[in-house]
């Protein structure tokens, strides 16, 4: 039976990360996942996109799979973010922060397939796909897993990036909250008249917000959040009646939809674990906690519990401790789960507050709205924070990164 010192499940974007992170700080790790990772090309890219902020493009720079990823990536430098109900809006801008860009549009698949072929010519990392796991037999020495007639290991500790309907969660017998919005996502690609900027808009309407996200391809990346009764019906309706009713939020600015492709839809809930441990196992990303996604962070939490994770298990590494010791993971769920938390109210507090038609709460919102764009330390700050530039960070995403070794953490 093969051992391990770590081994993570799930092979998303956070769950590829966190393996390259702990192997670079040299602990033999296993990856798995019960599916084939997606394919990737660049001439007919697929799936959904993230808008990545700067703490998690210097993760992927510290990584050494930046480069790669950055040919097929959208910088953008601006955000539009108005109420259709109100004439409160806010514009950020780069400018504000003094970086380049606020983040950058990529296609998850494409930050995958990077991190996994990083991972099989760099790194030690032992990669097991299509391995389901069924069962998790934890004792005093280490976790057996078993993966049926595929394989079975045993490993120190597992790091559950397995998404919200996390299975390490579940075998772990830890217990999570989930709230369902009554909401839907709907998204597509748009492509409009005038040459896309790099800005990514959002307008915020009694059912929800609608963003557009500037992609590579020069369209935008939509995903427009409706209440579950109205999905049905804007998702059926004709491309004709799609477009008119995106044009009467939209062209103002944009100008007139030219083409959309097909539309997808899927339900927005928010979860969070109730502990984001167990006996040997730690949680990150989608399955500590999956939030509403109309500010776009959710990979970018998932990037920082990845970095957060491998700081906390190289420090015990270096000085001797037993990674898998619960006082070594509380230090990483007291890090994270707290601050994820309060990203998860507050995106609680924007559905609720601009998916109303209550006069009282639009007045508030709007001047809400307006004194922050005319505020520009405030501004400056929720930049910063939204960016990843500030707050309670881990070492490689306070500062460029060098490619230093972690064991200067």
């Amino acid at each position: 039976m093969q051992k391990f010192d770590i081994t993570v499940v799930g092979m998303g974007m956070v769950g590829c990360a966190t393996a390259a992170l702990l192997a670079k700080s040299g602990f033999k790790v296993a990856l798995a996942d019960a599916k084939e990772p997606p394919e990737w090309t660049a001439d007919e890219p697929s799936g959904q996109v993230s808008a990545l902020n700067i703490a998690s493009i210097r993760i992927l720079k510290f990584l050494g799979v930046w480069d790669q990823i950055t040919l097929s990536v959208r910088m953008y430098s601006g955000m539009d973010v108005w109420d259709r109900n109100s004439p409160a809006q806010i514009e950020f801008s780069a400018q504000t922060v003094n970086q380049p860009a606020l983040g950058a549009i990529v296609h998850n698949n494409l930050v995958t397939h990077t991190l996994l072929e990083k991972l099989e010519q760099n790194f030690s990392v032992t990669v097991l796909k299509s391995h389901t796991l069924h069962s998790m037999d934890t004792r005093s020495e280490g976790v057996n897993l078993d993966f049926g007639s595929a394989n079975s290991l045993t490993t120190k500790l597992v790091v559950g990036a397995d998404g919200k309907n996390s299975t390490v969660k579940s075998l772990a017998g830890i217990s999570d909250s989930t709230e369902r919005f009554d909401q839907d996502a709907i998204t597509a690609a748009i492509e409009f008249d005038s040459p896309a900027e790099n800005i990514a808009y959002q307008c915020f309407l009694n059912t929800g917000p609608v963003a557009l996200l500037p992609m590579p391809s020069g369209q935008f990346s939509l995903v427009w959040s409706l209440d579950s009764d109205q999905m049905p019906e804007h998702l059926n309706a004709s491309d004709e009646d799609f477009i008119q009713e995106l044009e009467a939020v939209f062209s103002p600015k944009l100008g007139s939809i030219k083409g959309i492709s097909s539309r997808a839809t899927f339900p927005l809930v928010s979860v969070h674990a109730d502990t984001y441990l167990a006996s040997r196992v730690a949680l990150v990303g989608d399955a500590a906690h999956a939030i509403h996604p109309l500010a776009g962070l959710g990979a970018n939490i998932g990037f920082l519990d990845a970095a957060c994770l491998a700081q906390e298990l190289d420090r015990a590494h270096r000085r001797d401790q037993d990674i898998s010791r619960h006082t070594v993971l509380r230090r990483y769920e007291r890090w994270r789960k707290g601050e994820n938390e309060n990203i998860r109210q507050l995106m609680k507090w924007f559905k609720e507050g601009f998916g109303t038609t209550n006069e009282i709460v639009s007045a508030i919102r709007s001047t809400g709205m307006n004194t922050i764009d005319n505020l520009p330390p405030v501004k400056q700050l929720l930049v910063r924070a939204a960016c990843g530039i500030d707050g309670d960070l881990p070492e490689i995403c306070r500062s460029p990164n060098d490619g230093s070794v972690f064991g200067r953490w």
